[in-house]
């Protein structure tokens, strides 16, 4: 089932459902959270100062700056590396249950790949215990998201030791990291570890953190990837917009810190409810989304709580379910409160 499938049939259960639901069905960040969205900026800025705000944001190492590319976001990021990798015939394993854009994005690529899934699925654990790293050859990229959606963790110092010891197998393999749901602030230790193999793609933007899509994301990529991924980016011509990511890394750089406040502070008033739901919940590292190991109507049949199916991110697993504390975030009157900052 698909968001927009989910959401027609969300009207009909929130109007047959009594008493009403406690709701954790709410994915739309763009629209929930649109208040939080930083206005645009007026002053000039430059892509080298936005590139320089961001590495003080994410606590980058500098020496990576010089391998960096900007762009819109991770869709055009993608949709500039999924060609290469098709040129330089890797075989491409992408995560089935995160993200429906990655399999869009490699359509559109004409890239065959390969799938594995993030949420543990009978006697598979999450990420299948990377165990899907045996199947590749010696020319292979791998797309993880850190932290994982909906999975809502960051990738343990146990995994991070087997993808050093995978890349270090062949020197053409490649991965390529979505840090898009990481607030940044700065970046997961252990993405920063994985980049100094020098075999890993970081993409990063303002899409989550500061509630800004298509405006402005950063790509740290290998040398022997530069050229050709600005080339194709030319080609798209889609730049990023700098007034826009300069009222987000300049005037408002603790945006992505408030927002996480306001979804700890939710998860908290929802643990009583889902730990009696699953006893072993517990909120994710990070950000708005979570899941449980139940089908969505499952849930809603025994205890009153409308969550969403796993499918809207891809998942074919039927006894798993979404959930979003932005429904609990918006039941109480919040809007930004840091002071702009100048840049």
């Amino acid at each position: 089932m698909r968001y927009t499938e989910f959401s027609q049939l969300r009207q009909t259960l929130l109007a047959n459902t009594t008493p009403p639901p406690r709701r954790m069905d709410e994915f739309d960040l763009y629209t929930a959270m649109a208040a939080w969205k930083p206005p645009q900026a007026n002053q000039k800025t430059t892509t080298e100062t936005l590139l320089n705000q961001w590495q003080g944001h994410s606590g980058i190492n500098p020496a990576f700056l010089k391998n960096s590319l900007t762009g819109q976001g991770i869709k055009a990021f993608l949709r500039g590396l999924f060609p290469i990798l098709k040129a330089q015939g890797l075989d491409v394993w992408l995560p089935e249950d995160v993200y429906a854009g990655y399999r869009l994005i490699a359509e559109e690529s004409d890239l065959e790949w390969q799938g594995f899934t993030t949420l543990p699925q009978g006697k598979k654990p999450a990420l299948e215990g990377l165990q899907f790293l045996k199947k590749t050859g010696p020319k292979a990229a791998v797309v993880l998201v850190n932290p994982a959606i909906p999975l809502g963790r960051f990738l343990t110092t146990a995994e991070v030791k087997k993808l050093t010891h995978w890349l270090s197998q062949s020197p053409q393999r490649l991965l390529i990291l979505d840090a898009v749901y990481d607030p940044g602030t700065p970046l997961d230790s252990k993405t920063q570890a994985l980049m100094e193999t020098g075999q890993c793609v970081l993409l990063h933007s303002l899409s989550k953190t500061w509630i800004t899509p298509n405006a402005f994301g950063v790509a740290v990529v290998p040398p022997g990837i530069q050229t050709p991924l600005k080339e194709r980016l030319s080609a798209l011509e889609a730049p990023p917009s700098l007034p826009q990511a300069s009222a987000c890394l300049g005037q408002h750089p603790t945006r992505p810190q408030s927002l996480e406040a306001l979804y700890k502070a939710a998860w908290k008033a929802l643990t009583q409810t889902l730990e009696q739901i699953h006893p072993s919940w517990r909120p994710p590292d990070c950000g708005y989304i979570s899941w449980l190991p139940m089908g969505f109507e499952r849930i809603l049949d025994r205890f009153n709580v409308l969550a969403a199916p796993a499918s809207i991110f891809g998942s074919r697993a039927k006894d798993r379910a979404v959930i979003s504390c932005l429904n609990e975030v918006l039941k109480e009157p919040h809007s930004p409160s840091e002071p702009a900052q100048e840049a």
